[in-house]
């Protein structure tokens, strides 16, 4: 190897570490910053309003047996939505397709140097 190209191969790697450290307080930043509050009161906030046009909604068509239907799995909806379920609900699909996409990027990074994969098991 050169040094030309154990300069670069420094470089790259530099520069990765760097990209890691601002994307990692990047992240940070915009998990601690006012805008995402904001965003979440508002979600909570139209969520409850969401659970409150259901359940004038409900009043309004009890007369009717699909009325009834629709008013328990609207009751189970605006209960989720109270008790923090629904949240819960989300934070977990997130989670499962962000391990998924990491899977799915392991997979592919193994794809392209399964000779490298195998020297660093070694080490």
């Amino acid at each position: 190897m050169t040094e030309e190209t154990e300069g670069a191969e420094g470089e790259i790697a530099d520069e990765l570490k760097r990209f890691g450290k601002v994307l990692h307080s990047t992240a940070k930043a915009a998990w601690e910053s006012e805008e995402r509050r904001e965003l979440e009161a508002e979600i909570v906030s139209g969520l409850n309003a969401l659970a409150s046009e259901i359940e004038r909604a409900l009043r309004e068509c009890r007369v009717r047996p699909e009325g009834e239907v629709l008013e328990v799995r609207a009751r189970e909806v605006k209960e989720k939505a109270q008790s923090g379920e629904l949240g819960t609900e989300v934070r977990r699909g997130f989670l499962q397709a962000l391990r998924q996409i990491n899977t799915e990027l392991e997979s592919l990074q193994s794809s392209w140097a399964p000779a490298e994969k195998a020297e660093e098991e070694k080490e």
